[in-house]
Formats: structure tokens, C-alpha cells, sequence
């Protein structure tokens, strides 16, 4: 699976996550799934480090990770990709401050 986390689906995923009367779990998913799942849940697809709504979906799993040392690592990448500069706007690969960047319109993107 491309997308990790063994659903190919994360818009229905993400349906069943807003409703909080019904708590899920992997048990709930196929045998493929689920072990899919438990499998890239210690080493997620960057995508769920990066991205807020995928990082959510790997949050609301992440209790069902069975050792604690492997879900700080985890937590660990989300704070690093956190702490990591970043802009619209770069030169080079050094990102670009608001203060640093000309353009009005440009500036208030930063």
C-alpha cells in the first residue's frame, strides 16, 4: 500500500474518527489490514509525520503500538518535523523570513 498504515481509504477513515461514539481499533479492520497497520505503525510513511491530517490518523492508532519506546520514536519524528524551519519562500535551501522577502504579497504568506 502506497499510502501506509494499511487503509486505502483515509477518507472514510477520517469520517469514522470524527464520530466519537465508536472507538476503533485494528481489530476492526481485514487481517491484511490490520496487519498492516500494526506493521508500519513503529516506521509510518513520511506523509503521516508531515501532513496534519494523515498525522492525525496515525495519532489516534499509535496507543494500539505495543511498546512505549517505539511510540516515542514516533512522537519523536513529529517534533523534529515541528522544530524544522520552514517557509513558502526559499533561497537555496535556506528558508526565507518575512523580513527577509520584497514582495508585500509574498510576505504575508511567510
Amino acid at each position: 500500500m502506497a499510502a501506509g498504515l494499511g487503509f486505502s481509504g483515509l477518507g472514510s477513515l477520517g469520517v469514522q474518527l470524527r464520530r466519537p461514539q465508536r472507538l476503533l481499533t485494528p481489530s476492526q479492520g481485514t487481517g491484511a489490514g490490520r496487519d498492516e497497520l500494526l506493521r508500519s505503525l513503529p516506521e509510518p510513511a513520511e506523509p503521516f509525520i508531515t501532513e496534519e491530517n494523515r498525522w492525525f490518523v496515525l495519532l489516534a492508532f499509535l496507543r494500539h503500538l505495543p511498546d512505549p519506546a517505539a511510540q516515542a520514536a514516533v512522537l519523536r519524528r513529529r517534533l523534529a518535523f515541528l522544530d524544522e524551519p520552514s517557509s513558502y519562500f526559499y533561497d537555496g535551501d535556506t528558508p526565507l523570513r518575512a523580513a527577509d522577502v520584497d514582495d508585500p504579497s509574498a510576505r504575508a504568506c511567510c
